[in-house]
């Protein structure tokens, strides 16, 4: 699998992160570096939500 691939099913796996996932993901990093990635990540997913959302009139 190429690198550009590889970040394609990255992003497409991160988007469909469930809350608890993100959660868990958050306790289980092995270092600082990891867990500061996984909230950049987080983060993300929760803004792009959060947009639909408004988009949708939902909130």
């Amino acid at each position: 699998m190429d690198k550009l691939k590889a970040f394609q099913k990255l992003y497409e796996d991160c988007s469909k992160l469930g809350i608890d996932e993100t959660s868990s993901l958050l306790v289980s990093g092995r270092n600082k570096e990891e867990v500061g990635f996984f909230k950049v990540v987080c983060d993300y997913v929760l803004q792009q939500r959060q947009k639909k959302a408004i988009e949708e009139h939902r909130f």
